[in-house]
């Protein structure tokens, strides 16, 4: 199956507080078409979080306007939910471009890095 990769490019300091109902989390990526290694507009993001046991899907949107043709990239905003719990917040983004291929980006299991609801 040919897949097309993800580049991270995520906007956080690793670590929020809570419970608030402003604490917000921006996920900014990129998808690249791998024959052309050009940046792939077509193509759609979804972000998946998962925590206290369920996984939600936050899709991403194009940045970039014929104003701005310098923001090469999809963002997508989490806010965090008053009920969900202290720890670290997994999540994946997959990609799924105009011919139906895929591709799926993982941070690394690093848990100093880790995405992680604090007090």
């Amino acid at each position: 199956m040919p897949t097309l990769p993800c580049t991270e490019a995520i906007s956080f300091a690793g670590s929020y507080p809570m419970p608030s109902l402003n604490t917000t989390v921006g996920f900014r990526m990129t998808a690249i078409n791998p024959a052309t290694g050009k940046r792939d507009r077509a193509t759609k993001l979804v972000v998946h979080l998962t925590y206290g046991g369920k996984t939600i899907d936050v899709p991403m949107r194009d940045r970039q306007t014929d104003q701005q043709p310098e923001r090469d990239f999809f963002v997508a905003k989490w806010v965090v939910p008053d009920d969900a719990p202290l720890g670290v917040v997994r999540y994946t983004v997959t990609a799924t471009d105009p011919q139906g291929r895929t591709g799926e980006w993982k941070p690394f299991e690093v848990a100093a890095s880790q995405l992680t609801i604090i007090e």
